[in-house]
C-alpha cells in the first residue's frame, strides 16, 4: 500500500482481516484512505484511540508513518487485550500517549522502561518483539520505523513466507475500493476479562 503511496489512516483491529489458514492478513476499509501524490496540508483522520501524535498535534505534513504507529497500537492492543492509549478527547488522548511516550530528555529512554513494564519479556514479548513495537510506537515520527524497515527486523525472520494478495486483490486507490462489493465482517467479541499485562 505505501509503495503504491497510498495512506490508510484507518488501521484498527476491526480493519484487519485474517484468512482461515491464520496466514493471510488484509486490511480492510479504505474509507479514510488518501494518496499522497499531492503535496500537504493533509487532513486529520483516524479513529481517536489509535491516531499518531502527530495527527492529534494537527501536523498536516505527516506521511505514511502514521500508519505504522497505527500498526503498533493494533499490536499492543493484541498483546494487553485493550488498546494501549485511552483518552476521550484530543487532550486526553495525547496526554496518554505522553504518560507512556515520554520523549522530554530527547533519548526516548523513559519509553523503553514504561513501555517495557507493560509488555515484560518474561510473560509477553521477546526483546525482538519488543524493537518492533517500539519501532513503531516511536512518538517522533522522524524516529518511526517504516512498514519496511519493520518487516526486516529479525523478530520477523522467525515468521516465515508472508501469504500476500494476488494482483487482482491489491487495491491501488480509495477510489478503487469503491468499486469492489462491499463486504461485512463482524469480528469475534473481545474477552469480558482481558489479562493484565
Amino acid at each position: 500500500m505505501h509503495e503504491r503511496r497510498v495512506v490508510h489512516r484507518g488501521i484498527k483491529p476491526g480493519n484487519i482481516l485474517v484468512g482461515e489458514d491464520h496466514r493471510t492478513v488484509k486490511i480492510c476499509d479504505l474509507g479514510l484512505a488518501m494518496h499522497v501524490s499531492e503535496p500537504p496540508p493533509y487532513a486529520q483522520a483516524g479513529t481517536l484511540p489509535y491516531m499518531a501524535p502527530e495527527l492529534l498535534l494537527g501536523r498536516a505534513d505527516y506521511d505514511a508513518r502514521v500508519d505504522t504507529w497505527l500498526l503498533g497500537c493494533v499490536l499492543a492492543e493484541l498483546l494487553r487485550g485493550r488498546p494501549l492509549f485511552e483518552g476521550r478527547d484530543e487532550v486526553e488522548q495525547l496526554w496518554a500517549i505522553y504518560e507512556v511516550l515520554d520523549t522530554t530528555d530527547g533519548h526516548q529512554q523513559h519509553q523503553h522502561d514504561v513501555l517495557r513494564e507493560l509488555f515484560p519479556e518474561e510473560t509477553t514479548l521477546s526483546e525482538a518483539g519488543f524493537d518492533v513495537l517500539s519501532g513503531l510506537l516511536a512518538f517522533n515520527s522522524e524516529n518511526r520505523l517504516t512498514a519496511d524497515d519493520a518487516l526486516k527486523l529479525p523478530w520477523f525472520e522467525s515468521v516465515g513466507a508472508l501469504a500476500l494478495p494476488r494482483e487482482e486483490e491489491v487495491v491501488t486507490s480509495p477510489s478503487a475500493l469503491r468499486k469492489k462489493k462491499p463486504l461485512l465482517i463482524i469480528p469475534p467479541p473481545l474477552p469480558k476479562k482481558p489479562k493484565v499485562f
